[in-house]
């Protein structure tokens, strides 16, 4: 048996289009834009990584990829639970969509391309998950 099959996910589906942004590596957070829901901010030492509504990205932002909608895996899981996330991951790969992953506290978001919508849905219900729109 596949490792995805092990345990079905529900899995809600955010319609916002999302981009993600980065940013000069001295960038500061932007507040304005972390109020809203579906946001993250992430800094490494060459740079500034955004994710945030496509209707806010910012005006210094070096690349930025647009067109993407959120998948929540619907929490919480524990942070000793393994397995979590390739479970949504492997079958989306198997179907040739391409992921961006987010974890928060309590759960997971994998960010796929709206263009990839159809593909991905069937690959996950085909794998035995639940997809619930928001």
């Amino acid at each position: 048996m596949a490792l995805w099959l092990i345990m079905p996910i529900t899995l809600r589906v955010h319609n916002q289009k999302l981009s993600i942004c980065q940013l000069p590596p001295e960038a500061p957070a932007p507040p304005e834009i972390l109020a809203h829901p579906l946001t993250c901010f992430f800094r490494t030492h060459d740079e500034a990584t955004l994710v945030c509504p496509a209707a806010l990205t910012p005006k210094n932002t070096a690349k930025v990829e647009s067109g993407f909608i959120a998948l929540e895996l619907v929490g919480p899981f524990a942070f000793d639970q393994t397995g979590i996330l390739i479970q949504v991951t492997a079958p989306l790969a198997a179907a040739g969509v391409s992921i961006v992953s987010l974890s928060s506290f309590n759960t997971d978001y994998v960010l796929i391309k709206a263009d990839q919508w159809e593909a991905a849905i069937a690959a996950l219900k085909k794998a035995g998950h639940r997809v619930d729109k928001n």
